[in-house]
């Protein structure tokens, strides 16, 4: 049978009419009804569409920080298996302003008992998204101590490192330059909490940017050129460190070259100087010390890379034979992949961990343009195993196309053996 084209017009507008109109309306109250339910169902399509593309997930442990995207890519496959979670409203309080909506509602889940959710819906033209869920288990008083504890000590046994080469501050980068992804940049390194963070190529004002935003921290660090702390014309290659855990017990600078002690020194090929900046972390719950050295290796000379490898080797050795610390790591923009014939000394030294895929792309995300990774890490001792070492490709690009550094950030999370 053959339908006349005006009538085929007519129904094909009335499908893609239907396609294009709105879901029902739903309230904040539904949505996160919704939410609860499709959880227990395991409805992953269901459960991950109530979200919104930027909304942050925060479980119950300290560390459990998700963007959407990780929060998917970490649970969506266990529901696919039909694994959901149950978790009961016994009560909810929810209030309304314009297209923001906050709540806080407590929830009765078998295994764990009374439970909390809290967090932010925002109304966008797909109707109400939850923005941000906060879940919880409230600590009654009496187990406080207890519980505070147990996560001191937790503590005390993990840490996490972030090397990030941040990119100079340069107007030659043109719509990539510092004060166009600052922000952004910023927002990571807070959002990440690392314990311990090594930066290459900072500017003094890129240092005094991070020194504000990263509020707990403390830093070292001195101009390559001047060896001045602070107003330095040139880059640094700051440690910064959470205050509240360590004790600074030593710090300082080297230059890679055959004089090390003399600013601004070089002679291994490179004519630009190439420091090593370093701390010993003192962690008074462990009383242990942790010797952090961040480093940025020459980008043209292979000399200078096998030297300033060997450099770091028998200075980080003469330390660890002094017993001044207990375990060491070593972590920086080295100009070339950890299984280079220039960075044998530093395999030879520790244990090297570098993401899989590579580090530069030069603002373009690129995977052509990155080669191997040049951004990494190596551990010294026999304290810290290795949990998760991975550049945070993801997480670098704040906007389509737009990126933090023409580096990713490397994230090392390890624990402490002993």
């Amino acid at each position: 049978m053959r339908f006349p084209a005006a009538t085929l017009a007519a129904a094909l507008a009335a499908v893609l009419a239907l396609l294009a109109a709105p879901c029902p309306a739903q309230s904040p109250d539904d949505v996160l009804d919704t939410l609860h339910r499709a959880a227990a169902e395991a409805d992953g399509e269901t459960y991950f569409s109530l979200f919104s593309g930027d909304a942050t997930f925060l479980g119950t442990d300290r560390r459990e920080r998700w963007t959407f995207d990780e929060f998917e890519t970490r649970y969506k496959p266990f529901m696919a298996r039909g694994l959901g979670w149950t978790y009961r409203v016994r009560d909810r309080d929810l209030r309304v302003e314009g297209d923001v909506a906050w709540f806080d509602e407590t929830l009765w889940n078998t295994d764990y008992g009374h439970c909390r959710g809290s967090g932010v819906l925002t109304k966008t033209d797909r109707g109400w998204k939850i923005r941000q869920y906060n879940l919880t288990f409230p600590v009654p008083n009496e187990a406080s101590a207890e519980i505070v504890e147990r996560s001191l000590v937790d503590d005390s046994t993990r840490l996490r490192v972030l090397t990030f080469n941040i990119r100079t501050d340069t107007p030659r980068d043109g719509t990539n330059a510092w004060p166009e992804r600052a922000d952004a940049a910023l927002s990571l390194v807070r959002k990440t909490a690392p314990d311990v963070l090594g930066v290459q190529e900072a500017t003094w004002p890129q240092l005094e940017a991070l020194e504000d935003a990263l509020p707990g921290y403390a830093w070292v660090g001195v101009d390559r050129r001047t060896g001045k702390v602070r107003g330095g014309g040139d880059e640094y290659a700051p440690i910064f460190y959470l205050d509240d855990r360590f004790d600074l017990a030593d710090a300082g600078t080297f230059w890679l070259s055959p004089t090390p002690e003399a600013t601004g020194s070089t002679g291994y090929g490179n004519s630009i100087p190439r420091i090593v900046t370093w701390a010993e972390l003192l962690d008074p719950r462990r009383d242990e010390t942790l010797l952090v050295v961040n480093t940025h290796f020459d980008h043209k000379s292979g000399e200078s890379r096998q030297q300033s490898s060997e450099q770091i080797r028998a200075w980080v050795e003469s330390r660890l034979a002094a017993g001044d610390v207990d375990d060491a790591v070593v972590l920086g923009d080295f100009n070339t992949d950890a299984g280079s014939d220039e960075t044998a000394a530093l395999r030879a030294l520790g244990r090297p961990y570098a993401p899989k895929r590579g580090t530069f792309h030069g603002f373009t995300g690129s995977r052509s343009a990155r080669g191997p990774a040049i951004d990494w890490l190596v551990a010294v001792g026999d304290g810290l195993v290795a949990r998760n070492i991975r550049a945070m490709s993801r997480e670098a690009e704040f906007e389509p196309g737009r990126y933090v550094s023409d580096h990713d950030p490397v994230l090392g999370d390890f624990d402490w053996a002993r």
